[in-house]
């Protein structure tokens, strides 16, 4: 690929910038990718934060309307003058994903393709494949595509020559806005004649997600954002068959609206009555868990729907619980969003721990636990037991790099490694 413009749409989340900056930029800048930020926040908070940044770190700073709806920055990024004729290629990205260095340099040396899809949940095995059918990319990867930073575009194919008052009168409507960036992907793919779409399956280890984010702020409006959203952007779609199955697809794959993900949004009490009444006749149309399971969830008790879940995460409790009585001081190693979950996990299931150790120091503290470089001074200490809160390729480099005899090996507990993908969806 040639000229890249990575632009991150970002609001009221100035760490999170801050960090994307810090850890990023320097990959940017030897790969020659540009990075755009465009701030459409309520305070001057990211807006200071870049300016200090800026004397030391290349990248651009715009600011956006502070009333305008996220999806609707991306279509003013996609019709930017500026990104159109300096850019082979635009990358949005959301603000809190981290894709990796490796991921980074694979990109740059892709050859052009109209769109490059990025897919870290490859559940199905497609692999790295070409696409020249867009009903296949529509079946197979459209729930991946609703992801920021999961879809590279063309800047001359598919940006060039866009009716945009029509894209925008259809598309940018509170009913399906949050969709509005895969209305335009797979509108334009019927347009353009001879589309070439590249799909690479992407190991999970090459995807992280900031661990200052907070919970997403779709979440608190689940139910709208998929079940209203996602089902009116399909169904605007012209010329795709098999809607139903994609729209289903979504819930099942993100796990979401499996039976697990359904108990973990009445634990949460998310899904009630009063929301399988609202939604009654759509219930069908995004998930595949049957009426009446839906029916007994969302009256179940939440007490209930918790005990259920920690059934599922019964062996590594036990497991945890087991480690704990040999070591009575466990440090949780890491201080990304796999660590924030393995904390999260210890205070939901009793466990004491003493704080955080990581290779390299960046803050004091973390989740309000002490962190600490890791040392031998802490190898040393026979009551510390060390718990893995990395995915497994930075897991297997920590134990290549420190815990290689079998009886260190005895000091740590890997087990979460087997657990992430479900607890993420948590």
């Amino acid at each position: 690929m040639e000229k890249i413009a990575i632009c991150v749409p970002t609001f009221n989340r100035p760490l999170v910038i801050r960090e994307l900056i810090l850890k990023c930029c320097r990959y940017f800048e030897n790969l020659d990718y540009d990075l755009y930020i465009y701030d459409s926040s309520d305070n001057d908070e990211t807006w200071s934060v870049c300016k200090n940044l800026r004397l030391n770190y290349k990248f651009k700073y715009i600011h956006a309307d502070r009333k305008i709806h996220s999806n609707e920055k991306v279509y003013k990024i996609y019709q930017d003058h500026n990104l159109l004729e300096n850019y082979n290629y635009i990358w949005v990205w959301s603000d809190s994903i981290r894709w990796s260095e490796d991921i980074l340099y694979k990109v740059k040396r892709t050859e052009d393709y109209d769109l490059v899809i990025l897919n870290h949940r490859d559940k199905e095995n497609i692999g790295d494949k070409i696409y020249n059918n867009p009903q296949q990319i529509f079946e197979d990867l459209a729930w991946e595509m609703t992801l920021y930073g999961s879809t590279i575009v063309n800047t001359d194919r598919i940006l060039r020559g866009v009716q945009w008052n029509k894209y925008e009168n259809a598309f940018l409507l509170s009913e399906c806005i949050n969709f509005s960036h895969i209305c335009l992907y797979f509108e334009r793919m019927m347009e353009v004649k001879n589309i070439k779409v590249l799909h690479y399956s992407i190991d999970s280890s090459e995807f992280t997600v900031s661990s200052l984010k907070e919970e997403s702020g779709w979440y608190n409006n689940i139910f709208f954002i998929w079940w209203e959203c996602w089902y009116n952007a399909i169904n605007k779609l012209d010329g795709y068959i098999n809607k139903e199955y994609v729209i289903r697809k979504l819930g099942i794959m993100s796990g979401y609206f499996t039976v697990k993900g359904m108990l973990i949004l009445r634990q949460k009490g998310k899904y009630s009555l009063k929301v399988f009444i609202k939604y009654l006749e759509r219930i069908n149309y995004v998930t595949d868990i049957s009426f009446f399971k839906m029916f007994l969830m969302a009256i179940m008790p939440i007490k209930l729907a918790s005990y259920c879940l920690k059934l599922n995460c019964k062996n590594l409790i036990i497991d945890i619980e087991t480690f704990q009585k040999k070591y009575n001081k466990l440090y949780i190693y890491g201080c990304g969003c796999n660590a924030k979950i393995v904390a999260n996990k210890f205070k939901e299931w009793g466990i004491n721990y003493e704080g955080f150790c990581v290779t390299i120091k960046e803050n004091d503290f973390f989740m309000g636990k002490k962190v600490e470089q890791f040392s031998s001074s802490l190898l040393n200490d026979s009551d510390v037991g060390i718990v893995l809160g990395m995915n497994k390729k930075n897991s297997c480099q920590v134990i290549e790099a420190y815990f290689k005899e079998n009886e260190l090996l005895k000091r740590v507990f890997c087990d979460f490694n087997d657990y992430w993908e479900q607890l993420f969806n948590e």
